[in-house]
């Protein structure tokens, strides 16, 4: 169903199915603030697999929920939702929750009973506490818990073993367990503007990782084992206070994007002409005073605006073309 629907006619379009035995599988409404005067008849729809709500100022999930125990996927997105009923922890054929952009403050401790679910999406939220019981989702491949005001992930976390992407950006984070790198089917990890000083050495088993995040952190240092994660793709280690670059980074064969913005690095290395594939970098915001001669023309995929560096780096020896690269804006 569209936003343009008025209430009372989806009202009708419902009562007029079940006189007809119509099977509705599917109901998404889109920016519809009368919602609440709907939801009853929406809990009748026995027959669901999939309920989007978006953007319609829902403000209640009404323990009624637990009808739709055939409903494989639900999205509630920016909506005024207060609590998780610990109703919808009985639809247990859910795959996929997807709550974001609400007022939620607590995760149900029955969250466990979710047995299939597979994506968790509560960010942009106001939790502050991650119960024991939804790391026993052992089939969960996506959690995100970004923009909430998480403080700490247990170690209990090396439970969720089919995880692949996890992001828990712009919490209050000052660690990371050592658990974390048993989560050996991670690619993806996110963890932008916390307050994070060590990512723990166990980090750097996650073999299969192609994406790292740790934006707007308190790094100082990158472990020379990072060279074990060759499968990476894109680093993005910006406004941390990093001091150097350990040459085993060099050696990441797939990295395409490194982000080493706003740091205190002094030097960059000869070596990074290694990185044959890197196709973005970005070093503005530095202690660095002089590139490699020629770094750019033996980076064959780094081109034009996709190098930033500083206005203070003027011994540059650059590819003949004077316009294969630029400096970073002020």
């Amino acid at each position: 169903m569209s936003e343009w629907y008025e209430i009372k006619d989806i009202k009708k379009w419902i009562k007029e199915g079940k006189k007809t035995n119509l099977i509705i599988n599917v109901l998404a409404i889109n920016s519809n603030k009368k919602i609440n005067e709907l939801m009853m008849d929406i809990y009748d729809l026995t027959n669901l697999h999939s309920l989007c709500l978006y953007n319609c100022g829902l403000v209640l999930i009404d323990a009624y929920i637990e009808k739709l125990v055939n409903l494989t996927f639900i999205e509630l997105r920016a909506n005024c939702i207060e609590l998780i009923p610990e109703n919808i922890c009985k639809l247990t054929k859910l795959i996929q929750l997807i709550l974001p952009f609400n007022k939620i403050s607590n995760i149900p401790n029955s969250i466990n009973n979710l047995i299939n679910l597979t994506t968790l999406d509560l960010s942009n939220n106001q939790i502050d506490f991650i119960p024991d019981s939804l790391y026993k989702l052992t089939n969960l491949e996506i959690l995100s818990l970004s923009s909430n005001k998480i403080k700490s992930i247990s170690n209990k976390i090396y439970q969720l073993t089919n995880l692949k992407e996890i992001s828990f950006g712009f919490n209050k984070i000052t660690n990371l367990p050592e658990t974390i790198g048993k989560l050996d089917k991670l690619e993806m990890v996110c963890f932008e503007s916390n307050k994070i000083l060590i990512i723990p050495e166990s980090f750097y088993e996650l073999v299969n990782l192609t994406n790292m995040n740790f934006d707007s952190n308190k790094l100082t240092h990158i472990s020379s084992k990072i060279s074990k994660l060759y499968k990476l793709n894109l680093i993005k280690l910006t406004n941390n206070k990093i001091i150097s670059i350990p040459d085993s980074l060099f050696e990441l064969e797939n990295l395409k994007i490194l982000d080493l913005k706003k740091n205190k690095i002094k030097v960059l290395s000869e070596n990074i002409i290694l990185l044959k594939k890197l196709e973005f970098l970005d070093i503005s915001t530095n202690q660095i005073v002089k590139i490699p001669n020629n770094f750019i023309s033996r980076c064959a995929k780094l081109k034009l605006d996709d190098f930033k560096y500083d206005e203070h780096l003027i011994e540059l020896e650059l590819n003949p073309n004077p316009n294969h690269i630029r400096k970073q804006d002020e």
